[in-house]
Order: structure tokens, then sequence, then C-alpha cells
């Protein structure tokens, strides 16, 4: 054999087998493939778990650090909870609707400050009259965290769905009745 076709074979056999490397390994179903029987259930003697019990979305600790956290004016003590957005409502004003934490962590330490003498003590009856009210109902949900200042009559209601605030309402205690 003359060189030529010595190389023209060698080519020829180098195409078949990079060919032979490309062909697919299996061919892909057509059809659905069919259920397999389940096995039976195995029987077990252990017992199973109770219900989980749908906890609180802030706990007794973390309700008290927002209360510590207006009193002392600290942002850094509630706004790890706060949602975001978050709904702000200064009573009887324009002010303000959803904003950011931040905004509303300013908007409710400026305009608590002044006040003092925060409790937690907010009879339940004033929450409900104040659920009646068609301006501010909304922000006053089922649970909440509400407080007074015994310095001015200030309340603050902080509405919390699951572990976040995602209302603040402000207003004196009389105006927050208004309807």
């Amino acid at each position: 054999m003359t060189p030529a076709p010595r190389t023209a074979l060698a080519a020829a056999m180098l195409v078949v087998l990079a060919l032979a490397g490309c062909s697919p390994t299996e061919p892909e179903p057509t059809e659905t493939p069919a259920a397999s029987a389940t096995p039976d259930a195995v029987e077990t003697t252990e017992p199973s778990a109770p219900p989980a019990t749908e906890e609180p979305g802030l706990d007794e600790s973390e309700r008290a650090a927002i209360v510590t956290g207006v009193e002392r004016s600290d942002p850094a003590a509630i706004g790890p909870y706060m949602a975001d957005p978050v709904t702000y409502i200064l009573a009887s004003s324009e002010c303000c609707g959803p904003l950011t934490p931040v905004d509303a962590l300013s908007e409710l330490l400026s305009y608590t400050a002044a006040s003092s003498g925060w409790s937690t003590a907010v009879d339940p009856a004033y929450l409900d009259e104040v659920r009646l009210s068609p301006y501010y109902a909304e922000y006053v949900p089922a649970d909440v965290i509400a407080m007074k200042a015994s310095s001015d009559d200030l309340v603050v209601i902080f509405g919390i769905t699951e572990d976040r605030i995602t209302s603040v309402l402000v207003g004196w205690e009389n105006v927050l009745l208004f309807t």
C-alpha cells in the first residue's frame, strides 16, 4: 500500500471511531410508564407525634423588648420585628401609610420621645372600642402590643401578624375613639 491509501484508511477509521462515540446510549421512552404496585403499609407500634400547637408570633421577651424600645427611644430594640413595609398611622393627621421600617421608627420615636410612664396595661375594652372606629379599626388586629404613656395619655398600638409588626397606630387616647 502506498502512503496515500494508508492515510485515507486511517482517516476513515478515525471517523468511524468518532461517530461510534456519538450514538445515544439509550432511546428515550415514548410512552408513559405504568405505575407499579405500592407495597402494603407497614404497621408501627410507635405513637405519632401530637399535633403542634400554634405559638404566638412574638414571645413575651420579644414583646417586652419592643415596649422597652419605645420607652428608651431605641430603634434597635423595635426594628428587627417590623415588616417591610409597615403601615404607620398618626391619628388625626395625614401621616403616613406604608413606610420602610427605618422611616416608621423615625416617625414613632420622634413622636413618642416626650412621653413617659409607658404601661402595657391597656384595657382590652378600650382596644375593642378602637376596633369599632371606621378610621382605625384595620390597624388594631386581634394580636397587638398596646401601650399608653401616663404622662399624656398617648397610645401606641402595634399590630402583629405572625412574628412581625405590620402596623403602628399612634394617637391620644380619646382621639383613637373618634367615630
